[in-house]
Order: structure tokens, then C-alpha cells, then sequence
């Protein structure tokens, strides 16, 4: 067993929550130098006239026309900027050179710029040189990152973990195959597997209602006309619809 080679790099911890994470805090410290703790950070709204109110500016005035955001939050994102999640972090990394290219240092401008090229590269699917895919983008944004914050190139272990994705993607194929976030949609199954069980032999039960509510999903998703005949035909999904004389359809006990 080869534990570098066989513990894939996660790129939801180690791009978004990692790189981008520490290029917004590093950001926010030019922008709100005054302001140290988090939770000040939090409580406290842009004022008129500080950079960070130039930011929440520049955001409002963004076109969000194809950038496949469902919602898109800046005054969130300017008052409650220490305390950000995955979603905020890949909505910013599309605009922020369009955003802070005259609000901070040249390495700072350097750094998002190499984080958007690299954001869009390392998830693409079709690769035609598994050797040096990515590696130049790599090098880049880790040389951009250590010039425009050396301490937490230091401190940090995540730019290292970066180093190993190329080796991941030559042997395991595109990023997206191995990511885990696109499994977290198994979350609501397993949930309500546990919600709907008998409470008498929890784990047997929720593993053998866990692949019903599976096929039921992803008959939903993908024939939905099909879903009648599906409710009346599987005597497993069945047991979950309510007993009446009349079934109703997506009624549940």
C-alpha cells in the first residue's frame, strides 16, 4: 500500500476550502486591516467608503448571466466575509480579478487570476496529456502563492497536498470522478432510510432500504413518466406509500 498514491487529494478541501479560502482571508487583510478577530468580522457591515464597501460595490454590479449560480449574495459575502462556505468561495474565485484590480497588491491580483485558470482546469473532463496536465498551472499558483502570502505557504499543509493531484489524475482519471461532494447527495437517502426505520435493527434496515431510495431518486430524476408504474409495480417501495383504498400518489407514511 502506497498511502500518497492511494489517498486521493480531495479537491473540495484542498482548491476550494483550501487555495481560495486562504487567498480570501489574505485578501480581507489588505481590504480590513484593522479588523483581526473573527468574530468582529462578522458582526461588523462594510463602511461607507472602505475598501471593502468598493468590493460590495463591484460585486452588486456583476452580470451573473451563465455562470451557473443559483444564488449569488454580496452583501452576505462583504459583512459576513470570516465566515464563508464552498459555494461562496467558487462564485468568488470567477470575478475576483474583475473585482479587486485596483483594490490590492500586484501579487495579490497575480494570485486570483492563476486560482480562476486553475479552478477551470483541474475540474475539466477531457485530458489529452495526463503527464503534464496541470503541472505549469500547479507550479504557478503555488510560486504566485508563496509570493503574496510566505506565512501561510509555510504553515499551511493543503499547497502541499496540491502538488500530488496531477500523479492522482494520470492514475485515476479527470478530478471529478473522485471528488467527494457529488456523493453528498446520498445524504437525504440515508437520512431518511434512518427517519422511516423500525428502530430495531437500525443498521440492517437502513442498508437494505438505502438502495430502494436510490433507485426511487433516480427514477424521479431520469423517467419520470415511469414513476406510476414504478409505485404500483415494486413491492419494496410499496411498503413506504400510504395504505389507503385510493393510493395517492408521493404521499408518504
Amino acid at each position: 500500500i502506497n498511502p500518497h498514491m492511494q489517498t486521493l487529494v480531495e479537491p473540495l478541501h484542498t482548491i476550494e476550502l483550501g487555495m481560495v479560502k486562504y487567498a480570501w482571508a489574505h485578501t480581507c487583510d489588505q481590504l480590513a486591516p484593522n479588523v483581526k478577530k473573527k468574530d468582529d468580522c462578522i458582526l461588523c457591515h462594510p463602511i461607507k467608503g472602505t475598501p471593502m464597501s468598493i468590493v460590495l460595490q463591484h460585486l452588486q454590479g456583476m452580470n451573473m448571466e451563465g455562470w451557473g449560480t443559483l444564488e449569488f449574495e454580496p452583501e452576505y459575502i462583504c459583512q459576513y466575509w470570516g465566515a464563508l462556505n464552498r459555494k461562496h468561495f467558487h462564485t468568488l474565485v470567477h470575478c475576483m480579478p474583475f473585482v479587486l484590480w485596483d483594490l490590492v497588491s500586484p501579487d495579490t491580483l497575480e494570485l486570483w487570476v492563476i486560482l480562476g485558470l486553475a479552478c477551470a482546469k483541474i475540474y475539466k473532463y477531457n485530458i489529452k496529456d495526463k503527464l503534464k496536465h496541470e503541472v505549469k498551472l500547479i507550479q504557478a499558483l503555488l510560486h504566485a502563492f508563496a509570493r503574496a502570502n510566505p506565512d501561510r505557504m509555510c504553515g499551511k499543509a493543503k499547497p502541499h497536498l496540491l502538488m500530488h493531484l496531477p500523479d492522482h489524475v494520470h492514475l485515476y482519471g479527470p478530478v471529478t470522478l473522485f471528488t467527494t461532494q457529488q456523493f453528498e447527495q446520498y445524504n437525504s437517502i440515508f437520512w431518511g432510510s434512518s427517519v422511516l426505520s423500525n428502530h430495531q435493527s437500525p443498521s440492517q434496515h437502513i442498508t437494505s432500504s438505502s438502495p430502494i431510495w436510490s433507485k426511487f431518486n433516480t427514477q424521479l430524476l431520469a423517467d419520470g413518466f415511469k414513476i406510476m408504474k414504478l409505485s404500483f409495480g415494486d413491492k419494496h417501495l410499496q411498503k413506504y406509500w400510504k395504505r389507503s383504498l385510493c393510493r395517492i400518489t408521493g404521499c408518504m407514511h
